[in-house]
């Protein structure tokens, strides 16, 4: 488990072991404002975790895919703080990682089928990201505009300044007492309770998995709607142009 501890400008480790593939990390500090925490990996990427206040703490979820896998070591951990206008940047901190526990988790998880689903949805949700914020985002001061990641949208924190944040990101509050973190909830069988009659975990999964076919149809229209639009701005564009040259006003 991921523990740490923010007090007087100085971030220390209260527990530093993570042993999942999706790990709730906690952040306890007095401080009350946006904060988010910045790990840099041995190749320079970095995964940015949004706090979230919970109770007398602050919560984020840290989840590790294949790919985020094999770039664990000497991986360091800080967070960057802002209020307003204002920032300030912790000390960084090295993390720890059972790597073998997080490889069986990964293995018993994942199949290979959702996952290269899921990797090709995200790769077109990166694109729609780019291609819709790239213009708007020029003219709104977000004052951690460096920490910006697919999927946040900027938040007004008073008239002037925004903050990126994951939309959403309280919509699950917390399951069977658990608390929510980046608004999912980390359970064991253990914590289920199962009421509805009838019904199966593999008729859910596969209903997940039509819900995740129907959205990458929907993102596959939408960008080929906008190469159309494209191809008709360069279509008017080229229109222009000639009827400038021809010496028409």
């Amino acid at each position: 488990m991921l523990i740490l501890k923010y007090e007087n400008e100085t971030l220390s480790f209260v527990e530093n072991n993570i042993d999942s593939s999706d790990s709730i990390v906690k952040l306890l500090t007095d401080v009350d404002c946006n904060i988010f925490g910045i790990i840099t990996l041995y190749n320079g990427a970095k995964r940015i975790l949004q706090f979230i206040k919970s109770n007398d703490h602050y919560e984020s979820k840290f989840s590790i895919d294949e790919s985020t896998f094999n770039k664990l070591g000497n991986s360091y951990i800080h967070i960057e703080l802002f209020n307003g206008e204002l920032s300030q940047k912790s000390n960084q901190l090295k993390l720890s990682f059972d790597l073998e526990k997080i490889k069986n988790r990964l293995a018993a998880h994942l199949s290979d089928e959702v996952y290269e689903l899921t990797k090709k949805i995200a790769k077109l949700d990166e694109k729609l990201s780019a291609a819709l914020s790239s213009r708007i985002l020029e003219n709104i001061r977000i004052t951690n505009k460096e920490l910006i990641q697919p999927g946040m949208i900027p938040v007004a924190i008073n008239g002037d300044s925004f903050v990126a944040m994951y939309p959403f990101n309280n919509h699950v509050v917390s399951v069977n007492g658990q608390t929510a973190a980046d608004g999912a909830v980390i359970i064991d069988s253990s914590m289920i309770e199962y009421k509805e009659e009838g019904r199966t975990v593999e008729q859910t999964f596969e209903d997940h998995t039509s819900a995740i076919t129907a959205i990458h149809n929907l993102l596959n229209e939408v960008i080929a709607n906008q190469r159309q639009i494209r191809q008709k701005l360069d279509e008017l564009e080229i229109r222009l142009d000639s009827h400038i040259n021809n010496g028409i006003v």
